[in-house]
């Protein structure tokens, strides 16, 4: 069980409360897409206590022109880290050219034997 973060709505990445202001837990599936969404909004080498979590944005994913086969691959290396994830269904990057942006769309399955879709930057 971990505590919910405000991944959507105001204010984002804040600790998540319920209308009684206490906080809101969650697990299993949607723990998982929680840790994903995490982790994969994280740069890499940004957070002190894991330097390898995260996706390295600057190195694979930013650039005039990135080998998308590579930045396909980091994601699935990042997704695969999770403990919780038993196999990636099926995973979409989301260009936009021109916004310059990137998002990834996949489906996994999980050890709780529930099939999760997450949407991340």
């Amino acid at each position: 069980m971990d505590i919910a973060i405000n991944i959507q709505g105001e204010p984002v990445y804040d600790i998540k409360l319920d209308s009684n202001n206490r906080l809101v837990t969650v697990d299993e599936s949607d723990g998982v897409a929680q840790k994903l969404k995490i982790r994969l909004s994280t740069q890499k080498r940004e957070w002190l206590f894991d330097q390898t979590m995260g996706i390295d944005y600057r190195g694979v994913v930013v650039g005039k022109a990135p080998d998308l086969r590579v930045v396909n691959g980091a994601y699935i290396a990042e997704i695969s880290r999770v403990s919780e994830v038993k196999r990636i269904r099926r995973l979409e990057l989301l260009t936009d050219s021109p916004s310059r942006s990137l998002g990834v769309s996949f489906d996994v399955e999980t050890i709780y034997g529930q099939a999760r879709t997450v949407v991340a930057p």
